[in-house]
């Protein structure tokens, strides 16, 4: 049986992705283009995109 501290490390790839995408914002970090596979759009991810 997993423990909980691995379970609450879980992060699915929409929430790393957000997590990366504000890192950046926050950064500072200059692009004009986020390119991704389709696969993996979410409702809660475009958002961030605008």
């Amino acid at each position: 049986m997993k423990s909980s501290a691995a379970h609450e490390q879980f992060k699915t790839k929409i929430t790393l992705a957000k997590i990366l995408l504000e890192q950046a914002i926050d950064h500072n970090l200059s692009f004009e283009v986020v390119l991704f596979d389709g696969w993996y759009l979410a409702q809660e991810f475009v958002p961030l995109l605008s």
